[in-house]
């Protein structure tokens, strides 16, 4: 047979038509191969396809999962050629087969095949193809509202509230090498209604989800590792049954249904398909359910695969697709993505210089291509429902750029409403890439011994530029109505350049402070116990001060830090006591810290001024490239931090002199099935302290409440103040999140998706010696509740034991 091998768009002729079953239903999603070769197509929900043919004479193979693959002849000259095929129910046969009453048949297909996992897993080294992405989420059914809001998608829907809110295509050439090396160019980008912006599909997320893998992630869905079929230890998690044989070429494919061996596991429900002899996947249709595999965001996902042989041993993917539907507050939605792969070219010796950190690069001129060119190397045709998206949204793209149409939407949205008390009411003139938010007025009034009542004010003013460059400008004002103080600053900050994440900043005015300027109590927790529980834990001083700061990334993975300032601190005392309940036991505390060096005697308002720098570095850390910024996305390395601070005596009147030098290892492992551990290593020391303030010292995060705020990087049941040093310190952080690991193998109590957690943490300092924390927890708790039960070890106090309830919004 005589094959044409240029596939170019020059001299190209259509082959089109529509994929369709017996019963004349379309086939969507049905694959559509070009016979020895690596090139296809796949019909869209319609079950339309079109191939460009250069001529010549071409076998053209049909195939949908579960149907019969049909294969034409087909002679393609200089005009366009329509075939429509139907497909039959695939012929699957069964024999008799007398079970002994221990096993499927089915099992010792599997144990071949999954003897020959790792080899077909290995046998691939390197790859290269093009890869086409299509992204597609649609509104099937909503309210009129949802929480006071209108339900329109910015007008995306229809009169019956239903519609595509987002459609996007790509085209890439992607690269890969085992283990983990990528290099993906997306040279084509096309999102409905935004000609100026860049598609987000990424081929390398989609190559994770490898079924030769014994298991994978797939984190927009689930913290925890999915089983393949195919794993070394699938037969702890599978069930197996041989449904039947099909005939396909002269190959015979054994169609095998798999299910969950118990309940709420990490594992799919479905059909896969194997080659006899070769043991290689041939396709698969499986699927995950909220209910079965305790799945967040999606009520169901469905994974479609076809392989295809690109040479005599080597079954690569034509495509993948999956599609997932979902409900959130009453709207109902689908969508799906589409990757259909060509000129798939196998272990041809990829060198390593060839790959970088830049994982992939996004073209500036990808989002410029017309419809011409998208009509000629679309492979999946577009539906009629997408052709009109893409028209109608396009020729409204410039009216909702336009003056008259941001102004009506901010004149709507610039009425302050209900959810404006708990969310923050933001003022927004869109056309002018403007916008004011004030913060929520939970947050306004708050109450401590030092102010009393007291309310904040505060806005962010946010102005952007071409380029994305942005201007905020951050204004807030505080009053204390029992002492009496006026205390305001003014914050502004310009980012620059969001390639290299350049910014600088400039601030100054004066506030009150936590002398642990981490705030390890929150204002409003503090307002809580202080009126009526007759506990006073936050401790303040007054600060007047200006400082400057700049931020770039110097090399990749590597960010610099430096700031000057000077300050003026003031000493503050109590002046309310007021407090809805009275402890006979209890008496508000002084606003002193509670440590042996402070003393409210040794506290005399003085300045200060100071020379800060930092680096953060990250080595091997990968990177996106867009036209308009850099996304660093992933590194098998840990962080490291390097800090300096200098106290610089006599500048402006400064009365400190010290040096502090300080450093921390951070770092998220993935542990496959297990979960995911992160650890924290920090020390350092003040090299001189020859004269420091109190809020100089290295603090650390206690707490004395009931409530967690801080549970990876504090201690919760050390006292706020009670640890800090002006001398060395050592500080240790480790917590693992069994995701699911643990608890979703005990029957009932997985249903409710709690998930186990593990920490310990180490403190030692030169003068407080060392302290222990150890932690069991449970989090995910109606998705946001988390709760710790915490032992505290310490040489000076010994056994302390507490819970901790906090709110974490992981899981949301």
């Amino acid at each position: 047979m005589l094959l044409a091998l240029s596939f170019s768009s020059v001299n190209a002729t259509s082959l089109s038509g529509v994929v369709s079953d017996n019963l004349g239903n379309p086939l969507p999603f049905a694959n559509v191969l070009i016979v020895g070769s690596t090139r296809g197509t796949t019909t869209n929900e319609n079950g339309a396809y079109q191939l460009e043919l250069a001529p010549g004479q071409y076998q053209i193979a049909y195939m949908f999962i579960g149907y019969k693959r049909i294969v034409l002849d087909i002679s393609v000259g200089q005009e366009a050629i329509t075939r429509n095929v139907s497909l039959e129910v695939e012929d699957i046969q069964l024999q008799e087969v007398v079970i002994s009453g221990k096993e499927d048949p089915a099992y010792p297909i599997m144990r071949k095949v999954i003897a020959a996992r790792e080899y077909h897993y290995n046998q691939v080294r390197d790859y290269q193809c093009q890869a086409y992405i299509k992204g597609l989420q649609r509104i099937v059914n909503a309210p009129d509202k949802v929480l006071g809001f209108n339900v329109n998608f910015d007008g995306s829907l229809d009169s019956n509230n239903a519609g595509i809110v987002y459609l996007s295509e790509s085209i890439s050439d992607f690269t890969f090498k085992k283990p983990d090396k990528v290099r993906e160019i997306m040279i084509s980008s096309k999102v409905s209604g935004k000609s100026q912006s860049f598609s987000w599909n990424r081929a390398a997320d989609l190559v994770e989800f490898d079924f030769y893998k014994n298991s994978f992630p797939i984190e927009v869905i689930s913290d925890r590792h999915f089983v393949s079929p195919l794993s070394d230890n699938a037969m702890k998690y599978y069930k197996y049954k041989l449904m039947g044989t099909i005939d396909e070429g002269g190959r015979h494919i054994y169609k095998i249904f798999v299910s969950p061996k118990g309940e709420s596991g990490p594992v799919f429900k479905g059909n896969i398909y194997i080659v006899d002899q070769e043991w290689v996947l041939h396709s698969l249709d499986l699927m995950l359910t909220k209910k079965d595999a305790n799945i967040n965001y999606v009520d169901t996902l469905n994974v479609h695969y076809t392989y295809i042989p690109v040479n005599d041993t080597v079954w690569m993917p034509l495509s993948q697709q999956y599609d997932f539907t979902f409900n959130i507050l009453s709207i109902q939605a689908a969508g799906y993505i589409i990757a259909v792969y060509k000129d798939h070219k196998v272990n041809t010796g990829v060198r390593d210089k060839f790959f970088t950190n830049e994982v992939m690069k996004v073209t500036e001129e990808s989002n410029t291509r017309d419809s011409v060119y998208w009509d000629s190397i679309r492979p999946v045709p577009l539906t009629t429902e997408e052709v009109n998206d893409y028209v109608r949204k396009d020729s409204l793209e410039e009216l909702k750029k336009s003056k008259p149409y941001l102004d009506s939407l901010d004149r709507k949205g610039n009425i302050p409403d209900v959810f404006d008390l708990v969310l923050g009411y933001e003022y927004r003139k869109r056309y002018r890439k403007f916008s004011v938010r004030l913060i929520p007025p939970i947050e306004w009034v708050q109450y401590n011994t030092v102010e009393g009542w007291n309310i904040r004010l505060q806005a962010a003013i946010m102005k952007e530029f071409d380029k994305r460059r942005l201007l905020r400008i951050t204004p807030t004002i505080r009053y204390g109505f029992s002492n009496k103080h006026w205390n305001g600053t003014l914050q502004t900050q310009y980012l620059f350049n969001r390639v290299k994440y350049s910014s600088i900043g400039v601030e100054g005015g004066q506030y009150v402070y936590q002398f642990n300027r981490d705030s390890p109590i929150s204002e409003l927790v503090n307002s809580f116990y202080t009126l009526f529980l007759e506990r006073n834990f936050l401790k303040i001083f007054e600060e007047r001060y200006v400082k400057v700061s700049y931020r770039t990334e110097v090399v990749n993975g590597l960010i610099f830090w430096s700031d000057i300032s000077y300050s003026h601190r003031n000493h503050l005392k109590n002046t309310s006591s007021s407090k809805m309940f009275n402890f006979k036991s209890r008496d508000f505390s002084a606003n002193n810290p509670e440590h042996p060096d402070f003393s409210p005697d040794d506290f005399s308002n003085h300045e200060a001024f100071f020379l800060s720098i930092a680096l953060r570095y990250q080595p091997g850390v990968k990177y996106i490239s867009r036209p308009d910024q850099k996304i660093m996305i992933e590194s098998k390395w840990p962080q490291f931090f390097l800090q300096y601070r200098k106290a610089i005596p006599g500048v402006l009147g400064s009365d400190l002199n010290y040096d502090l030098l300080a450093g921390e290892i951070l770092q998220t492992v993935r542990t496959g099935m297990a979960g995911s551990s992160r650890y924290s290593i920090k020390g350092g020391g003040f090299i001189n302290h020859n004269r420091m303030g109190f809020m100089d010292y290295k603090h650390f995060n206690g707490n004395q409440t009931v409530f967690g705020m801080n549970n990876f990087n504090g201690f919760q049941l050390l006292d706020y103040y009670e640890a800090a040093t002006n001398g060395s310190f050592f500080e240790a952080h480790y917590e693992h999140h069994f995701d699911g690991f643990m608890l979703a193998r005990i029957p009932k109590l997985n249903k409710l998706k709690w998930q186990l957690v593990l920490g310990a943490h180490y403190l030692y300092t030169s003068d407080f010696k060392s302290y222990s924390e150890f932690a069991i927890g449970l989090e995910n708790i109606f998705r946001v509740i988390r709760a710790d039960f915490v032992n505290g070890i310490s040489n000076r106090y010994g056994y302390r034991w507490g819970v901790r309830i906090g709110i974490t919004f992981n899981n949301l």
